[in-house]
């Protein structure tokens, strides 16, 4: 919907995007996807949108969609709705190594025989800049990073 479109996380409109355009680029139509076991294995790990929305007056109409503007599990799920996937849809939070995990764990569903293909994808937009500024006084960021 408009309003649910309105609310939704960079970093969700940003997966949509790339993973219809990696399909594509892959040879496929997106649509072909559709009813077929492929699982989603998605590294996402930075809710700062959700402290950028705290502060936004939004209408009551609107505050429903939160929810899914702003879970985490909801991003991965999004890309299987939109493809029609019966495969797993699962998200990692492992910080720095959670686009490895999914990929990891892509490869375990694979073997395991839980999809027969999968699409891993990892984002991390930085939308202030107030987790670096909190790391780098924590003293954890390389000098030549800040």
């Amino acid at each position: 919907s408009n309003r649910e479109a309105e609310l939704m996380d960079p970093h969700a409109r940003l997966l949509l995007e790339t993973v219809w355009q990696a399909v594509e680029n892959a040879g496929a139509h997106p649509s072909e996807l559709a009813a077929t076991a492929t699982g989603v294995f998605l590294s996402f790990y930075n809710n700062e949108y959700s402290h950028l929305l705290e502060d936004v007056a939004l209408e009551k109409s609107s505050e429903p969609y939160l929810g899914t503007a702003l879970s985490g599990t909801v991003k991965a799920n999004r890309i299987s709705f939109l493809l029609g996937l019966t495969g797993p849809s699962q998200v990692y939070d492992t910080a720095c190594s959670s686009a490895l995990v999914a990929l990891h764990r892509a490869m375990q569903s694979i073997t395991a025989g839980d999809c027969d293909q999968a699409i891993v994808a990892g984002v991390s937009l930085l939308l202030s800049p107030a987790p670096v500024v909190a790391l780098s006084k924590m003293g954890i960021l390389n000098e030549s990073s800040v």
